[in-house]
C-alpha cells in the first residue's frame, strides 16, 4: 500500500529528518488506503509502503506494519512496526529499525520519539557517523537535544567489523554530533583486551576545533632517551586556538611549548610559538621562539613579519627533521611590500643569527634595514621598449667590523622584436654604488686562494658600472609521424640561444664585503707570497654565452593516461671571457666549465635528471648530479637512485637564458673563480631508496645517504606499515652518527596516532 503521510514519517526520523507541525486528522475508518496528501503541512512529500496502515480513533493513533519503509528526500526509515498519537505526538517504531539519512545512519530494536519535541530514546541502537566512519552504540541512547546525545553502557569504535580491533567502553557518553564525544569511566579495549582506563575523555574528533586532550604519544632514542609528549587543544573561539604540549626526555628534562594561532581577518594571521626546557646533559637552558605574522593592509599593499629566536644548538640537538639539523644560520625578517602594475616598493630588515656553537655572530652582517624601489619590465610609448630599474638604501650593521650605508641603483633599457623568427633582445643599463661607512679606516676581501679574508686599505665609497649586451634566440621544430606502433610521433624542438654582456667600470675597486653587489667586477685582493694558481677578474668584463637546447616530445596514440610525454630534454651551455685575467697555471682561463642537464621520461614509470660541469683546463669533472627513480606497471613498488659529485660545492652555475650584466642573482663570474679542491670542499655522495606494497595492507620502504668521501653512512632510515580500515602500525627506524632511534606508531582512524 502506498500513501502519503507526513506526520507518521517526521515522528519517526528522530533527530535526522526535517522538523514538520502538527498534523491533521484523517477520514473516519479502520482501515485506510489510496493517497493522502499534506496532513502535517510537510515540507516534502513522504512515501510510505507497509502490509497495512489503520487508524484507531479512541486513542487518535495511526499504525502501520510488515516491511514498513518511509522516504522523503534523502531520507529512508524501514521497520517492522510503527505507531503514532496525533494528540501528544509521541511516536514508536519497533523491529529491527534503520533510518539512513545523509548524514548518518541509526540502527536500533526499537525507537520511541515526540516529534514535537524532537526528543526521544533509542534502544540498543548504533549511530553511524558517515563522516569519520565513527560508529556509536550503548542502551539506552537518549536523544536530549537537537544534535546530542547521552548514552550509557556506550561504545565508540571507527571499525566496521562486528568485532572492531578496537574500541572505547564508557559508563557514560554525551555526544554532541559535528562537536564531541565526552566520556566518563572510559576503558580502551584492543581486541576484546582492555589496554588503558580512562576516567574522564574528551575526543574532538566529530569537530577538528574542539577543546579537549590529545592521545599522548611516546618514543626512545639513544640521545634523549624515553619520551612522552602530552598536548592539550583549546579553542575558545573561531578564530583563535593554542596547542599546549609537554614534552618529557628522560635523559634531558622537562620540555614546554606553547603554540598559538590566530586569525583577524581572512587576510591577517599570527603564528607564535615558544619551547623551554632545563637541559640535564649540557646543563644549560634550551630554547626556541618564532613568530610568524602576515597582513594585507590594502590589496597592494603587504606586511610580513618572520622572527626566529633560539640557542645555537637547539635544533642539531632537539629537534628530528634532517633539514632542521643541519640549517647554519637562522634569520629573521620583516617585509613590507606595495604591490603596483609597474612594480613594487618595498622596505626589509633582516636579522642573522649563526647556530654553529664555533662562530662569532659579532662578525656577521645585519640587514637594518633596506628600502628599495624595483620597476620589472615597464612598456615605454607603446612600443617594445621596456624600462627597468632595481634601486635600495641599505643599513648594514656588524658589531665587529665595517659597518655603514650603501645606496644602489640601478636602471636598464631593453627592446624586444623578432626577426624572421629570431628573437632579439637588446639591453643596456648603468649601475651606480655609494657607500657611507663608519669605520673606513681598514677593511677586509675573500681571497680566493686560501679561502680567508685579508686585511686591506682603507675602502672607496663611490663605483659606477655601464653595462650592455643582447640576447638571442629562435626555436627550431620538426615532427616525425609513425604509421604503427605505441607512438603517434615526435616532436623535436631546437633551441638555440645566444648571449653577449659588456661592462666597464670606473671609480673605486675597494670596498667592504657586505653582499654580492660589492663585489660586482672589483679586483680580488691577494695577499702578498701565496700561490697565484688561480688570480682575480678584471674590472672590465666582456663575456658572450651560449646554450643549445635539445627536447623531444613523444606523443602516445589513444587511450593512454598520459598522451604527451617529454621525453628527452638536453641542454648544454657555456661562457666565453674576453677579458679573462684568471689563470690556471701559466695558461689563460677564457672558457668556463661547460654545463650540461640531461632529463629522460618515460611515460609515468622511468625518468632520469642529470646535470655536470666539466673543466676544459683541468681536464676534469666538477660536478655532477644524478636522480634515477622507476615506478613498476601497477604501482606496486619503485626504486631510486641519486648521485652527488662536486669539487667546488659552493659554486653555481645558470643558463645563459638568465644570463645579465652585473647582476648579482645570475652572475658568472664566480666559475672563473675555482678554488683549489680540497678534503673539506668535496663532496661525493650516494642515496638509495626504494618501496615495495605487499599486498593490500603492507608498504615497507627505505633510504640511504653513503658518503663516498668519507667511506661513511650519513643517515639509513627504514619504515614498514600495517594498514587497515580502522587502525595502522608503523616500524621506523632511524640511524645516524649521532643518534639511533627505534619507534613504533600505531595509528587509530578517528583518533590518531599513538607512538612508541
Amino acid at each position: 500500500m502506498r500513501l502519503f503521510l507526513c506526520a507518521l514519517t517526521a515522528a519517526i526520523m528522530i533527530a535526522f529528518a526535517p522538523f514538520f507541525s502538527a498534523s491533521h486528522a484523517l477520514a473516519d475508518g479502520d482501515n485506510i488506503g489510496g493517497t493522502i496528501k499534506s496532513i502535517a503541512n510537510a515540507k516534502e512529500p513522504v512515501t510510505i509502503q507497509a502490509d497495512s496502515l489503520r487508524y484507531d480513533r479512541k486513542t487518535d493513533t495511526y499504525f502501520a506494519e510488515g516491511h514498513v519503509k518511509i522516504t522523503q528526500k534523502g531520507y529512508t526509515l524501514t521497520s517492522e512496526k510503527a505507531a503514532l498519537n496525533e494528540k501528544t505526538g509521541d511516536a514508536f517504531a519497533r523491529g529491527k529499525a534503520y533510518l539512513v539519512s545523509p548524514d548518518n545512519v541509526v540502527f536500533a530494536d526499537a525507537i520511541k520519539v515526540n516529534f514535537n519535541t524532537k526528543l526521544g530514546v533509542i534502544e540498543k541502537g548504533n549511530i553511524l557517523v558517515k563522516k569519520g566512519d565513527y560508529h556509536i552504540g550503548g542502551n539506552p541512547l537518549e536523544k536530549v537535544g537537537e544534535q546530542e546525545y547521552v548514552i550509557k553502557d556506550g561504545k565508540f569504535t571507527t571499525c566496521d567489523a562486528k568485532s572492531p580491533f578496537w574500541y572505547m567502553r564508557a559508563r557514560s557518553l554525551d555526544v554532541r554530533m559535528d562537536k564531541d564525544v565526552f566520556a566518563k569511566g572510559a576503558v580502551f579495549y584492543i581486541k576484546s583486551v582492555p589496554v588503558l582506563y580512562m576516567p574522564y575523555v574528551w575526543l574532538p574528533m566529530l569537530k577538528p576545533r574542539t577543546s579537549g586532550f590529545m592521545i599522548p604519544s611516546g618514543g626512545y632514542s639513544t640521545k634523549d632517551g624515553a619520551r612522552i609528549i602530552e598536548s592539550y587543544y583549546w579553542a575558545p573561539v573561531g578564530n583563535f586556538d593554542s596547542t599546549l604540549t609537554l614534552d618529557y626526555r628522560s635523559l634531558r628534562g622537562l620540555g614546554a611549548a606553547d603554540e598559538i594561532r590566530y586569525a583577524h581577518s581572512r587576510d591577517a594571521s599570527l603564528l607564535l610559538y615558544g619551547y623551554y626546557m632545563r637541559d640535564r646533559i649540557i646543563h644549560s637552558d634550551r630554547y626556541n621562539i618564532s613568530l610568524k605574522y602576515q597582513d594585507f593592509f590594502t590589496p597592494n599593499i603587504s606586511g610580513m613579519a618572520d622572527i626566529n629566536l633560539s640557542d645555537k644548538q637547539f635544533f642539531r640537538d632537539l629537534t628530528d627533521t634532517a633539514r632542521e639539523r643541519t640549517q647554519r644560520t637562522l634569520d629573521s625578517n620583516v617585509w613590507l611590500d606595495d604591490l603596483q602594475d609597474w612594480g613594487r616598493g618595498y622596505f626589509f630588515g633582516q636579522y642573522t643569527e649563526g647556530l654553529d656553537p664555533t662562530q662569532n655572530n659579532d662578525a656577521i652582517v645585519q640587514r637594518l634595514p633596506e628600502a628599495g624601489l624595483n620597476i620589472v619590465k615597464k612598456q615605454l610609448l607603446n612600443q617594445s621598449l621596456y624600462l627597468g630599474l632595481d634601486s635600495a638604501v641599505t643599513s648594514f650593521y656588524k658589531v665587529k667590523g665595517v659597518s655603514g650605508r650603501r645606496f644602489d641603483v640601478f636602471p636598464r633599457l631593453s627592446y624586444d622584436f623578432n626577426l624572421s623568427g629570431l628573437n632579439l633582445e637588446p639591453k643596456a643599463g648603468y649601475r651606480e654604488t655609494v657607500y657611507s661607512l663608519d669605520d673606513n679606516s681598514e677593511t677586509t676581501k675573500f681571497d680566493p686562494n686560501t679561502g680567508n679574508s685579508v686585511l686591506v686599505d682603507k675602502s672607496d665609497t663611490e663605483r659606477g658600472l655601464f653595462g650592455a649586451g643582447i640576447k638571442a634566440q629562435t626555436d627550431l621544430y620538426k615532427l616525425y609521424l609513425f604509421n604503427s606502433g605505441p607512438f603517434e610521433g615526435v616532436r623535436h624542438t631546437l633551441v638555440p640561444t645566444f648571449a653577449y654582456n659588456y661592462v666597464a667600470g670606473r671609480g673605486g675597486k675597494n670596498f667592504p664585503d657586505f653582499d654580492g653587489v660589492d663585489t660586482l667586477d672589483s679586483e680580488e685582493v691577494m695577499p702578498a707570497g701565496t700561490s697565484n694558481e688561480v688570480k682575480a677578474l678584471s674590472p672590465r668584463r666582456s663575456m658572450i654565452a651560449y646554450s643549445l637546447t635539445n627536447r623531444f616530445v613523444l606523443k602516445y596514440r589513444d587511450g593512454t593516461p598520459e598522451p604527451r610525454v617529454d621525453f628527452l630534454t638536453v641542454k648544454l651551455s657555456q661562457f666565453y671571457d674576453f677579458y679573462a685575467d684568471t689563470f690556471i697555471g701559466t695558461r689563460r682561463r677564457s672558457f668556463s666549465s661547460l654545463y650540461g642537464e640531461v632529463n629522460y621520461r618515460s611515460s609515468l614509470r622511468f625518468s632520469l635528471n642529470n646535470d655536470f660541469r666539466y673543466d676544459f683546463y683541468r681536464g676534469s669533472i666538477r660536478s655532477v648530479d644524478t636522480d634515477l627513480r622507476y615506478n613498476s606497471k601497477d604501482g606496486s613498488w619503485h626504486a631510486g637512485i641519486g648521485q652527488r659529485y662536486s669539487l667546488d660545492a659552493e659554486q653555481t652555475f645558470m643558463s645563459p637564458s638568465y644570463f645579465d650584466f652585473f647582476t648579482p642573482s645570475t652572475d658568472f663570474a664566480t666559475d672563473f673563480l675555482l678554488n683549489q679542491a680540497d678534503e673539506e670542499s668535496t663532496v661525493n655522495f650516494l642515496t638509495l631508496d626504494g618501496g615495495i606494497k605487499l599486498g593490500t595492507h603492507w608498504n615497507f620502504s627505505a633510504k640511504i645517504w653513503y658518503d663516498w668521501h668519507t667511506r661513511n653512512f650519513r643517515e639509513t632510515d627504514g619504515s614498514a606499515t600495517y594498514s587497515s580500515q580502522c587502525w595502522g602500525l608503523t616500524f621506523d627506524y632511524f640511524n645516524s652518527p649521532t643518534r639511533k632511534q627505534y619507534m613504533v606508531m600505531l595509528n587509530l582512524k578517528g583518533i590518531g596516532n599513538v607512538k612508541f
